[in-house]
């Protein structure tokens, strides 16, 4: 067998031999297939297309997350869920090789033996082919996938040009009689046939079912019956690790007489040959002479499950890659001539996303990652000075544009205090009436009768506007008004409070009910709310009438808080005017608001009402005049005693 040595192109290709042809469609399957029947009983037949419908290669297998991933084609139905990367035809030779997610899978088809009978007279009887049909499926990913399912199915109508019936004669047959199927046939009327022979019938399974591009689906043994159903063989490896590979062969063979299609199958199926072409190095993996992904072959060191040295000229793992691409993105590596700036980054290469501060230069144009609107300054977040790092307007040394709310300088300081005196203008809701004079805000020291308002106070020092005695400063800090010489209007000026120590805010500084200039003027202490201690405020005093400085303003021995709780005259020494100040009524425990008490006795001594007898005691009978004279005095003189 020669392998086949030819440029690849990406079109529908094709490869042939004498009285037989296989096409293949854009996704790599068999779109058609044809044998010329050189001699039938009915001159209808001559060039016979075996497969024109159906034509399926479909691989499943599971991720490392457990996800089930389908990849399926078949170009007569127009499905094609892969790539082909490349594919080539020359001859009896064809090459396809295809993507399937992480698997790279390979598609090497020769013909082995172009078969012919003649009659005893040299005429032509019939004709075949047996094609060897290599596969080889490679994990080119990182990860293990698993559960891998491989099919090939094909719907064989070499009926329906001539009879019009997609229906054939099937078979699975066993023809070494060791229980295992080795052969799968549907044949015409006019015993035109199209086989399937695995080179290790151990590992596959083979019969028909009803169009299915499943790898799963249910296979069965027709038994040389009659029916419309497809042809399948499946292959189920299991897992495959990363840079690991497996094959898949089997002749497929076609000829105008099924015992010839079968004998010549079989027969390159079985020589212990063909199907073991194209690996010398045995190390598993099919030379590229062949569509494998083995690039030499007589190398143990080269396949795609070593190992890749990278920067040494040698491609030992066979991807084809430049040997200065580590990460793959199809740029070499700066330290190598190229311009990839990260060669362990498949992300990053020139033109590539830049993903900020990652500290990775995404599209290798060798500027801070840190610096994403490109002015030249760092992120302040990652250790720059640019307090936007999104805005190429913003960095230091900007010029400040100020009272716009954006710190364009990046100097942290306010936007609004412009001369940098620590107080924000007062136009903008600060303090700094001044905000072009750094000398001129709250707290400065103010320089007196210059005009100049240094400490923003609204006055200057050393003014007296008001003429009360206290200059302008001096009134902001206490409170008052400069433009009022008596702040809380109290009678007294700022300058006499603040001489005598009273409140120039407040107009009673004691809360007695008093103006302080009232109480200067009386002469109460405007500092004492009760300035003669009688239990009176002396704002109430003046409203009872009572003598604020005098705590007994009668003088009869009652203070004047007293007899207001009593309700006894405060200005009166004897409110009932019984003859006894309301101070000795108090002492004697009689009624100061009451004349007859103390008492009186009527005619012949008999009490008539009021008054204590014995000094306390009620007398129970008449008394004497003269005796009762006696008590009384007494009782007096003890309660004044």
């Amino acid at each position: 067998m020669s392998p086949l040595l030819l440029s690849l192109a990406l079109a529908g290709v094709s490869t042939s031999g004498q009285g037989w042809s296989l096409d293949y469609g854009e996704c790599g399957t068999w779109e058609s297939g044809t044998v010329e029947d050189p001699y039938s009983g009915s001159a209808a037949y001559g060039t016979v297309d075996l497969f024109g419908s159906w034509g399926q290669v479909t691989v499943e297998y599971e991720d490392l997350d457990g996800n089930e991933l389908f990849f399926g084609a078949n170009d007569s139905a127009g499905s094609c869920d892969w790539t082909v990367y490349s594919e080539a035809s020359e001859g009896s030779a064809g090459l396809h090789r295809f993507h399937a997610g992480e698997l790279r899978i390979a598609r090497y088809e020769v013909a082995m033996d172009e078969w012919q009978s003649t009659g005893g007279n040299g005429e032509l009887l019939d004709q075949g082919v047996a094609v060897l049909v290599l596969y080889e499926i490679l994990n080119e990913g990182t990860q293990t996938v698993s559960n891998v399912r491989f099919m090939v199915g094909v719907d064989v109508e070499s009926d329906l040009q001539v009879l019009g019936t997609s229906e054939t004669e099937n078979d699975v047959e066993d023809n070494d009689g060791d229980s295992v199927k080795d052969w799968t046939v549907s044949t015409s009327s006019a015993d035109i046939a199209v086989g399937l022979s695995p080179c290790d019938p151990d590992h596959v399974t083979m019969g028909f079912t009803a169009l299915d591009d499943d790898a799963d689906a249910n296979l069965s043994d027709p038994n040389d019956t009659t029916s419309d159903q497809s042809m399948h063989m499946v292959y189920a490896p299991g897992a495959l690790q990363p840079g690991e590979a497996v094959t898949m062969d089997f002749v497929l063979s076609v000829g105008s007489s099924t015992f010839l299609a079968r004998s010549h199958g079989l027969g390159v199926a079985t020589d212990g040959v063909s199907c073991f072409v194209c690996d010398d190095d045995g190390d598993g993996y099919r030379s590229d002479d062949c569509g494998g992904f083995d690039c030499d072959d007589s190398s143990t060191d080269f396949n795609p499950g070593i190992a890749e040295v990278w920067y040494d000229v040698t491609d030992q793992d066979c991807d084809g890659r430049s040997d200065y691409d580590r990460d793959r993105d199809d740029y070499d590596s700066e330290a190598h001539g190229g311009e990839d700036c990260h060669d362990d980054v498949a992300e990053a290469f020139p033109g590539g996303t830049e993903i900020w501060y990652d500290g990775i230069d995404g599209d290798c144009d060798d500027l801070s990652d840190y610096d994403a609107d490109k002015d030249g300054w760092d992120s302040v977040d990652y250790g720059g000075e640019d307090c936007d790092d999104a805005d190429p307007n913003i960095k230091p040394e900007r010029p400040e544009v100020w009272y716009d709310g954006i710190d364009q300088n990046c100097d942290g300081l306010s936007d609004y205090d412009k001369d940098g005196d620590g107080h924000d203008s007062s136009g903008y809701d600060g303090d700094d009436c001044d905000d072009g004079d750094a000398s001129i805000h709250p707290g400065a020291p103010e320089v007196e009768l210059d005009g100049i308002d240094q400490d923003c106070d609204e006055v200057d020092a050393g003014v007296d506007t008001d003429g009360d005695g206290v200059d302008d400063e001096t009134e902001v800090d206490l409170g008052t008004d400069w433009n009022n010489p008596d702040s809380d209007g109290d009678g007294l000026t700022d300058g006499e409070e603040v001489e005598l120590g009273t409140d120039p805010t407040e107009a009673d500084t004691d809360n007695d009910g008093l103006d302080d200039g009232d109480e200067i003027e009386l002469g109460t202490d405007p500092f004492v709310s009760d300035t003669d201690g009688d239990g009176l405020k002396d704002g109430t005093e003046i409203e009872e009438g009572t003598d604020p400085l005098d705590p007994d303003t009668d003088d009869d021995g009652l203070d004047d808080s007293t007899e207001v709780g009593l309700g006894t005259n405060p200005l009166h020494a004897d409110t009932d005017l019984d003859g006894y100040t309301d101070g000795e009524e108090v002492e004697m425990g009689t009624d100061p608001l009451d004349a007859g008490d103390p008492g009186t006795f009527g005619p012949g001594g008999a009490w008539i009402g009021g008054g204590l007898l014995s000094c306390g005691t009620r007398p129970g009978a008449p008394l004497s005049g003269a005796l009762l004279l006696s008590l009384g005095l007494l009782c007096r003189r003890r309660r004044r005693g």
